[in-house]
């Protein structure tokens, strides 16, 4: 669902001491194309079908040089 919405890269990473706290990193072709993405009924739908409890804290961030 996401490589169809402009997603370069994934990473997934896992809390040591909370193996339910995850955090997944996304590169986006646009920042524009992640808010889209998250706004979207068809993700808010999706989220419970794939084991997500609550509503995850999204950032949106700019990589700096």
């Amino acid at each position: 669902m996401r490589k169809a919405t402009g997603v370069k890269s994934q990473q997934v990473f896992c809390s040591d001491d909370d193996p339910n706290t995850i955090v997944t990193l996304i590169e986006w072709d646009h920042l524009d194309d992640a808010r889209k993405y998250y706004q979207s009924d068809k993700w808010k739908q999706v989220q419970p079908k794939v084991g997500v409890v609550g509503m995850p804290e999204i950032y949106f961030l700019e990589e700096v040089e």
